[in-house]
């Protein structure tokens, strides 16, 4: 699966940045990716307990996704206001 690679090779650039870099200068993006693995793997939980309480209805299950953000972690915008 390419998008499995993809994730791997982006490891692999981060874990060689803790390398030279050091923990502080990587730790927020590795907190990023604690997020996303740990969203996907609540994201498949659920979709697996769904289906299995409707039976592999799709047509019933409404579409739901969650992403678990960190806060201090991931960065933040200023919202501006809507003239």
């Amino acid at each position: 699966n390419s998008s499995y690679r993809g994730h791997e090779l982006e490891k692999s650039m981060l874990q060689k940045l803790r390398t030279e870099c050091g923990g502080g200068f990587t730790s927020k993006l590795e907190g990023m990716y604690r997020d996303m693995d740990l969203s996907c793997a609540l994201n498949k939980e659920f979709t697996e307990k769904r289906n299995q309480q409707l039976q592999g209805d799709d047509n019933q299950s409404p579409q739901f996704e969650a992403m678990v953000l960190t806060s201090g972690i991931w960065p933040t915008y200023t919202q501006w206001p809507k003239d």
